[in-house]
């Protein structure tokens, strides 16, 4: 799962460098586009299906426990189950790497921290939910900076 995200990722990544919308620095260079996307990424912190996948993703031996199927077949649909889960945990908070910059190691860094908080600490889903909060914050600010200048 994660490495067909990581194909889609790639493949936006050469997109939107080929529409000039990705500089040099491999981060966005329009700040509302960023904006946006911090947007998008806050709004999808405080979904329901966030939460739900978070919670399947927290918890791998649970996740086995309660879906175990046997055999190759089993392993397989449990892995992509799993991995699934994981991915919608994840996938906007990853995205993000766009908007900081792919190849930020800080940024890099902080986004790590940001998912092992949010997975492994007993109050992980209100870290989350305050992630949310400052990204929409943040994409708020983003897009209504040019107009406030």
């Amino acid at each position: 799962m994660w490495t067909a995200f990581s194909a889609l990722a790639a493949a936006a990544q050469w997109s939107l460098t080929a529409i000039g919308l990705v500089g040099d620095a491999m981060r966005l260079a329009d700040r509302a586009v960023g904006g946006a996307l911090f947007v998008a990424a806050g709004l999808y912190q405080l979904t329901p299906l966030k939460r739900i996948c978070l919670a399947n993703c927290r918890t791998p031996l649970a996740f086995l426990t309660l879906q175990w199927r046997p055999g190759f077949r089993g392993a397989l649909s449990m892995g992509l189950r799993h991995g699934a889960y994981c991915v919608g945990c994840c996938c906007f908070v990853m995205a993000l790497l766009f908007a900081g910059g792919v190849m930020n190691l800080a940024w890099v860094v902080a986004i790590a921290a940001f998912v092992l908080a949010e997975k492994v600490l007993p109050f992980g889903e209100r870290v989350g939910m305050a992630a949310g909060a400052l990204a929409l914050a943040t994409g708020a600010y983003f897009i209504a900076a040019p107009l406030l200048f």
